[in-house]
């Protein structure tokens, strides 16, 4: 056989052993080569694809959410996911606002979105500013984005 590395194996090989890595040394493997970024996302595209954002997301699933972003066509953006509390209490997260500019800019190579809903059924504590101005920044140029459903509470918990 005399193969030098890793790379040179078919593509059934790698599927083989990616069946066996973890979800940390799936993200690892993604981040080696183009290649194996393009396995990555013939493996795990179909979860994405019609995806939802929301306060149980873990931090794990982004990361690999943000890899398969060329395949999402139909995203839920739940915003109570970036409450400060809530990060902190379930990621040690101390900085919603750095995870939401990585949204942001996940947002602007979703090439094949078709559909977005972003929601905010709660008052927020977080120091993020406008969320909706910077999503819809984000997204203004995705040519594929036909339908945009904005679901929000004004301040006396009415939905508009």
């Amino acid at each position: 056989m005399g193969l030098a590395n890793i790379e040179e194996l078919y593509n059934d090989c790698l599927y083989h052993i990616f069946d066996f890595l973890t979800t940390e040394d799936r993200i690892i493997f993604a981040q080696v080569c183009h290649r194996f970024r393009q396995l990555f996302i013939n493996h795990c595209a179909a979860k994405y694809r019609v995806y939802t954002l929301d306060k149980d997301s873990s931090r794990l699933e982004l990361i690999q959410f943000c890899i398969c972003r060329e395949t999402v066509e139909c995203l839920t953006i739940d915003l109570d996911h970036f409450d400060t509390a809530r990060c902190y209490r379930t990621y040690g997260c101390e900085t919603p606002e750095n995870c939401f500019q990585i949204l942001c800019q996940t947002l602007a190579g979703m090439l094949r979105l078709e559909h977005l809903v972003v929601k905010q059924e709660s008052m927020l504590v977080t120091p993020i500013q406008k969320p909706f101005d910077q999503i819809l920044t984000a997204v203004r140029h995705l040519p594929k984005l036909r339908r945009l459903e904005i679901r929000a509470r004004d301040a006396n918990f009415r939905t508009i």
